[in-house]
């Protein structure tokens, strides 16, 4: 009884704030799902949801950051006969091979060796940037 009496001024105001919750809960669900387009001069290049696209290419590669010019022989003297590594853009990293807890450890232990600290580990997947890169071939602008 008291909530009608005092509540009824403002239902127009509460059946709003009800309906706008409704609407973002529906966005935050949908929006996650929605196809990322790259775009070259006007030209998609590549469709699908982020994930998907960071994903795709990105098999048996770990790439990292660390300060730039490090010398990369002894990291790949450590690394399994057929792995590659190197330095795609100044302080980025790549190491190519099938990545697994071992060669992630004898990549975090040249690290230590080198006194540097590896920063935005990431396993199989790609900025979107790196796939805008890959896809153009071009530098980003500022």
């Amino acid at each position: 009884m008291l909530l009608r009496k005092y509540l009824r001024p403002y239902s127009s105001a509460l059946l709003a704030v009800v309906v706008l919750q409704l609407v973002a809960t529906m966005a935050s669900l949908y929006l996650p799902s929605l196809n990322a387009d790259i775009i070259d001069h006007g030209v998609a290049v590549a469709t699908g949801t982020p994930a998907e696209l960071t994903r795709s290419g990105a098999e048996n590669q770990l790439r990292f950051r660390a300060p730039r010019m490090l010398d990369l022989t002894l990291l790949v003297s450590a690394l399994p006969e057929s792995y590659k590594a190197t330095e795609t853009a100044p302080g980025e990293y790549l190491v190519e091979g099938h990545i697994d807890p071992q060669v992630l450890a004898t990549v975090t232990a040249w690290c230590a060796r080198l006194d540097v600290l590896a920063t935005d580990m990431r396993v199989e997947q790609r900025s979107l940037e790196d796939v805008f890169l890959d896809l153009t071939g071009r530098e980003l602008r500022s």
